[in-house]
């Protein structure tokens, strides 16, 4: 699916080799990206974004353009494409708006732009928070020896969460978030819970910097 349409424009020598180097950079951003008609019917998606879409139930292409789990929430997002994308005279505008998963997931964040001087096309991107959080729990893993269960819990920290929620999200005893937290001090050298808030948000600056 990446750049169907905008390859089979480059292989005639419609699309301007300007144009191919925008789409090999955005292809290689972490960042899911899509480019969509004024009907929500998808023209580019980068390699994250083509991986987004194949991921159930948030968000999914069809023949009918770009789809969610609900149908109000569908025609929202419709409604926001169009607007950007332009029509007739109206002025085009971005905006943004949240796609509900199940509800163990954290919705999608989706942000609706203009695309270029000319009508007719709508830019998305697309923001998976707990993708962000994995980023985030990975990067614990590598740099601080922390067990999956340990990077978890400090990620659950970092977001301001108690360690009596963590216990009901995780369906683990309280007594044993509170030993994996002694070990995330431990390896981390942190000495309390604000500092570990502030490890987990200098780590979620450097994941959004290399996505930028």
């Amino acid at each position: 699916m990446q750049r169907r349409l905008f390859t089979e424009d480059a292989q005639s020598g419609r699309e301007p080799p300007a144009a191919i180097d925008a789409f090999d950079a955005l292809d290689g951003l972490a960042q899911a990206v899509l480019i969509v008609d004024r009907a929500a019917r998808v023209s580019f998606a980068n390699r994250a974004a083509a991986a987004l879409l194949v991921q159930p139930p948030g968000l999914r292409e069809s023949s009918h353009g770009l789809q969610t789990r609900s149908s109000t929430t569908t025609q929202r997002l419709h409604a926001l494409i169009a607007n950007a994308a332009g029509s007739g005279s109206s002025a085009r505008s971005g905006s943004a708006m949240l796609i509900e998963r199940t509800p163990c997931d954290m919705p999608l964040q989706v942000l609706v732009s203009p695309l270029g001087a000319q009508r007719g096309n709508a830019m998305l991107m697309v923001i998976d928070p707990q993708a962000a959080q994995r980023g985030i729990e990975q990067r614990l893993i590598a740099l601080y020896a922390l067990t999956p269960a340990e990077a978890r819990v400090a990620c659950e920290i970092g977001n301001g969460a108690n360690p009596r929620d963590i216990a009901a999200a995780l369906r683990i005893l309280p007594s044993t978030v509170r030993t994996h937290l002694h070990h995330v001090f431990a390896k981390t050298a942190t000495r309390s819970q604000g500092d570990l808030m502030r490890l987990v948000a200098q780590l979620a600056q450097l994941a959004h910097a290399r996505s930028d």
